[in-house]
């Protein structure tokens, strides 16, 4: 996409920069956007928590309640062939995100913007970066970690759709 937009932006007759590359951000470029001038927070806003001063949320991500969170006794494998009962940490209750307003994604701008006037660079879709195999951001789907900063997320493929990935492109001016 970022090369097609590229060629179609230097075909333009009456474009504002003579040439223009389009390119997913690198981590440290995602990074300093997210920010948005606020070198000691968290989260692309202002402050450490997830709401604002009245109680409304600042990003669509998903929220399991504390009540949810717990412990079960499960069978593991070992690697001799034998059964373990291990204890593991499991989160079950209402699992979905905490936006009732929208099923899955939230429409950009739903959320206030970051100090640079960047919208949604937390939660709603985990974006692309440049550097393969990570996303930054997080996304409806995930928990509130996922959503700091600094936090990288890992997956095994872009070969498949998912309703929790995206990007966001930046022109980087050349001439």
């Amino acid at each position: 996409y970022c090369k097609w937009l590229t060629q179609k932006y230097l075909n333009e007759k009456k474009r504002k920069f003579q040439c223009v590359e389009f390119k997913l951000p690198t981590i440290a470029e995602w990074t300093y956007a997210a920010m948005g001038s606020m070198e000691l927070s968290w989260f692309p806003w202002k402050g450490n928590s997830m709401q604002d001063k009245d109680g409304k949320w600042l990003a669509r991500f998903r929220v399991i309640p504390q009540d949810g969170i717990g412990y079960e006794i499960i069978p593991v494998q070992k690697l001799d062939g034998g059964i373990e009962m291990k204890k593991i940490l499991t989160a079950s209750g209402w699992s979905g995100a905490i936006d009732f307003d929208h099923w899955i994604v939230a429409p950009v701008k739903s959320y206030p913007a970051n100090g640079y006037g960047l919208y949604d660079m937390a939660g709603n879709v985990e974006e692309y970066v440049l550097e393969k195999g990570i996303t930054k951001g997080g996304s409806w789907k995930d928990t509130g970690y996922y959503l700091n900063i600094q936090v990288e997320e890992l997956y095994d493929s872009t070969s498949l759709t998912s309703s929790e990935r995206g990007f966001r492109f930046v022109m980087k001016v050349v001439k």
